[in-house]
């Protein structure tokens, strides 16, 4: 699992422990930090810890600390994924 590890350092322009991404998908990977999915239009299908969550419009997901994740978006979704780190609380 630790090649599934993001190293990505989430930080605002202000150098805050905080990023929001806008995207149509994300790879297997798992991070430190906390993560809410927003899916702002369309479907998605999010594998979590192996389980797979359907997604649709205006669902929110919180992915705590070390939860392996992916999101897999259907034509036309667009999707949010705002990163916060556990400092940041």
């Amino acid at each position: 699992m630790l090649d599934l590890y993001e190293k990505v350092q989430h930080k605002s322009k202000n150098n805050l422990p905080i990023k929001i991404y806008k995207t149509s998908g994300v790879y297997l990977h798992w991070h430190e930090e906390y993560e809410f999915i927003i899916v702002e239009n369309g479907t998605a299908l999010c594998i979590i810890n192996g389980e797979q969550v359907n997604l649709n419009k205006n669902t929110v997901v919180l992915l705590q600390s070390g939860i392996l994740h992916s999101i897999h978006a259907h034509p036309n979704t667009n999707i949010a994924a705002i990163v916060v780190s556990p400092s940041f609380w």
